[in-house]
């Protein structure tokens, strides 16, 4: 078990992170150990445990576990321990694979880097997991972003906006399908055999319930529910 301390460059409070390393390889152990303490800003001080010693962490939990092992099989199961400690997670591997980290993050780590890049990364990579915040490789992070994070976000924007449909009347919802298509007023009106002044009071209403002043809003969440157009949508 071990801290970090982050030492701010002007003195004032110093901020302690606990910080704990667990290897499989003693010289990888003591390397980044060495990694940590080396750099200006981080400082550790820690009684030096094995692998096998984490439960001994439960007295005063880890901030961070910092997890290196060559075995994917003991990786797996070393992250689950880890997990329980209360801490977050980051995990260094020899080589990262883009579906290897996904699994990883997906079973709760913060965090997967390669080994090779402790030197340049723990510095900022341990604070940033100390904060919850997702650590990856540099070179994977708009990989990562376009198959896993940016559908997961696209999925729960989608939902967000047929909760905010499931609000409105079916009357409303007809008008604002012929706003999405780009139709005027006068346009919905006649195609839904309504008056303008009724169109134009179904739209309050759906502005009320969407907190969306503008067409071009209202119409983007039924795009985004793909109530109007399936997957096509028209250009704003």
């Amino acid at each position: 078990m071990g801290g970090a301390r982050l030492v701010p460059p002007c003195g004032g409070i110093i901020l302690t992170i606990r910080a704990h390393v667990v290897a499989d390889h003693e010289l990888i152990g003591e390397g980044l150990r060495s990694i940590i303490g080396s750099g200006t800003a981080l400082h550790v001080v820690e009684p030096r445990r094995g692998i096998r010693r984490m439960p001994l962490a439960r007295v005063l939990p880890p901030d961070v576990v910092i997890l290196s092992v060559s075995d994917w099989n003991d990786t797996s199961a070393l992250l689950e321990q880890a997990i329980k400690s209360g801490g977050s997670v980051l995990v260094l591997l020899h080589e990262v694979e883009l579906e290897q980290a996904g699994q990883l993050l997906a079973s709760g780590a913060t965090g997967v880097l390669k080994l090779s890049q402790a030197a340049d990364c723990l510095h900022w990579a341990v604070p940033a997991a100390s904060r919850g915040a997702l650590v990856l490789p540099p070179e994977f992070s708009s990989r990562f972003l376009d198959t896993y994070l940016k559908p997961v976000h696209a999925c729960m924007r989608k939902n967000a906006a047929r909760d905010r449909l499931a609000l409105l009347s079916p009357r409303e919802l007809d008008v604002l399908r012929q706003v999405a298509l780009g139709r005027t007023n006068p346009d919905v009106a006649k195609d839904l055999s309504l008056s303008v002044h009724t169109v134009k009071d179904h739209l309050r209403n759906i502005s009320r319930k969407f907190s969306e002043s503008t067409r071009v809003g209202m119409a983007r969440i039924a795009w985004e529910a793909d109530q109007a157009f399936g997957r096509d949508k028209p250009p704003v």
